[in-house]
């Protein structure tokens, strides 16, 4: 599935480097950069050419994906800083503007990709579809829980939850909206996952639009996101979607945006919308 990027990576250098930030990290992976302290600095140091060459093979190797767009996005002679937190977790920022590209949970090689990457790349990770009404609670720092997902929207994108892998990485997209707003990790195989009929967690959330990790960066935002959730801003014709998958499970015209009433579950059953 091919989704075009609507925002440049500004890798441009920062003026106003960040201090270290104090206190006591933790690493939960549901609240690893929901707080100021879970980015708490242990060390960092940049990376000699032949690590960042290393990193971005075992990128390349965990993601299939393309050493150009590696490249664009980490350039090796530009430098990459690799920051150690308190949790164990690593950072990797881009050197000159310190925007976070990589993480490394529990320093194990467990790399996800940041917001910021995967809006330049969305295809980086397979997704998993949402819609509107979900997207505050997670980013209030809720897991994405089965019935918020939308079966139908994951065999219109040739991603269906059958094929889901445990400790696969998968982005999160609201139905209509070509960016995602976070990245996390699936829990358990598809198959145990159709067994439950669709109740339970689908994704741990490690990092989600609005935390701490973005606020890091350059706080740049896709048409649609704001601090009150996401909202769809394409035609689903135009996300390169099975449209007779999706009209034979919700109509021509969606559904209502639905919300969940567990304050620690993202959940909901019917999708959005499509803009006209």
């Amino acid at each position: 599935l091919t989704r075009t990027p609507t925002l440049t990576l500004n890798l441009s250098p920062n003026p106003n480097p960040k201090p270290k930030l104090e206190g006591v990290g933790h690493g939960s992976l549901r609240t690893m950069f929901k707080k100021p302290h879970d980015l708490t600095e242990r060390s960092r140091a940049r990376l000699k050419n032949s690590e960042v060459k290393k990193l971005k093979a075992a990128l390349a190797a965990q993601f299939e994906a393309d050493a150009a767009d590696l490249e664009r996005i980490m350039p090796t002679k530009e430098g990459v800083l690799a920051v150690k937190l308190a949790s164990k977790t690593v950072l990797y920022l881009h050197q000159p503007s310190e925007t976070p590209l990589f993480f490394d949970k529990n320093g194990r090689k467990d790399y996800y990709p940041t917001l910021f990457v995967l809006w330049q790349l969305p295809g980086l990770l397979k997704p998993l579809y949402t819609h509107a009404g979900v997207a505050p609670r997670l980013l209030g720092g809720a897991d994405l829980m089965l019935p918020g997902v939308l079966p139908a929207a994951q065999d219109a994108a040739g991603a269906p939850l059958r094929d889901l892998r445990r400790g696969e990485k998968r982005a999160v997209l609201v139905l209509g909206n070509p960016m995602p707003c976070a990245v996390g990790s699936v829990p358990v195989d598809g198959d145990d996952l159709l067994a439950t009929g669709l109740r339970g967690k689908g994704l741990q959330v490690a990092h989600v639009y609005g935390d701490v990790l973005y606020e890091s960066g350059d706080r740049q935002a896709p048409e649609g996101f704001s601090d009150r959730g996401i909202t769809p801003c394409v035609a689903l014709n135009e996300l390169g979607l099975d449209m007779a998958i999706l009209e034979e499970a919700y109509g021509s015209g969606g559904g209502g945006d639905g919300d969940g009433d567990d304050e620690d579950a993202a959940e909901a059953e019917a999708p959005p919308a499509a803009p006209a």
